[in-house]
């Protein structure tokens, strides 16, 4: 059980972390006007492959040409809002239900 609650934490911890990466990109985004601040792109780099996820999976999420530049389209409009809502409303609670039921029926 032990293995399982380590592995638990793990997987909840990079949760956490990718969330506040998400916010990290938002924030530099508002903050850092220069596109090629250091800063800002490392946080776009870490993020870019879970917005292009998002992006393909809910197409309304992406802006359209219009807004692309508008503060709506520098935070990539809805994206950011779906990751940390899937994050910290489906997949964390998720993970702390499925493994609540493993320990309970194997103890």
């Amino acid at each position: 059980m032990e293995i399982l609650k380590q592995v638990y934490y793990y997987i909840d911890y990079t949760l956490q972390f990718i969330m506040w990466l998400v916010i990290g990109r938002v924030a530099s985004q508002f903050v850092i006007s220069n596109p090629n601040n250091v800063i800002r792109n490392l946080f776009e780099r870490f993020t870019e492959p879970l917005y292009n996820f998002i992006k393909n999976i809910f197409p309304f999420s992406r802006v359209s040409e219009e807004k692309k530049h508008t503060m709506w389209g520098a935070i990539d409009g809805l994206v950011p809002i779906i990751l940390i809502l899937g994050i910290f409303i489906i997949l964390r609670p998720l993970i702390r239900i499925i493994v609540g039921v493993i320990v309970v029926n194997f103890k």
